[in-house]
């Protein structure tokens, strides 16, 4: 169905992204990426033990697949969620540049945790999955940024 979507709207002038955590069969992904313009890759974090830990998946698929995308020469955007004590070490934030960078690319998107989601669990009744998580200080956000374009990279905070 994407597929024949995204080669639609490509037909008629239409931009396609892909908003994508990276899980797929490279040979799926490789399809839709034939009638993408843009991919959006999210990236939570570098570690396989600890991605597997917050997630429930290994990430070597999505890692993998993050440098085929970047050797496809289709434009790729990483963006990092960031979550209080869960992929915002010093290391990870390095690692999760450095990573980036290996791909050839210069730019990363951070995409700070915030608590706008925990009144639609209430609402649905479902217990929210960090309720002791407290949103970043504009403080915080400044120095991960600094962190990373130390390594040479272009930030934007979404």
């Amino acid at each position: 169905f994407l597929i024949e979507l995204f080669k639609r709207c490509q037909e008629i002038g239409i931009h396609t992204a892909l908003d994508t955590t990276g899980y797929v069969r490279w040979d799926k992904l490789k399809q839709i990426l034939s009638c993408t313009d843009l991919v959006l890759l999210d990236i939570k974090h570098i570690d396989p033990a600890v991605h597997r830990e917050l997630t429930g998946l290994d990430n070597t698929i999505i890692l993998e697949n993050a440098r085929k995308i970047a050797k496809s020469g289709k434009p790729v955007w990483i963006r990092y969620p960031l979550v209080p004590g869960c992929n915002d070490s010093e290391q990870n934030i390095s690692a999760t540049g450095e990573f980036v960078l290996s791909l050839g690319l210069k730019q990363i998107d951070i995409l700070p945790y915030h608590r706008l989601g925990k009144g639609k669990y209430e609402r649905l009744d479902m217990e929210y999955p960090l309720p002791n998580a407290q949103s970043y200080s504009e403080h915080q956000i400044e120095q991960i940024k600094a962190r990373l374009e130390k390594l040479g990279l272009e930030v934007r905070v979404a």
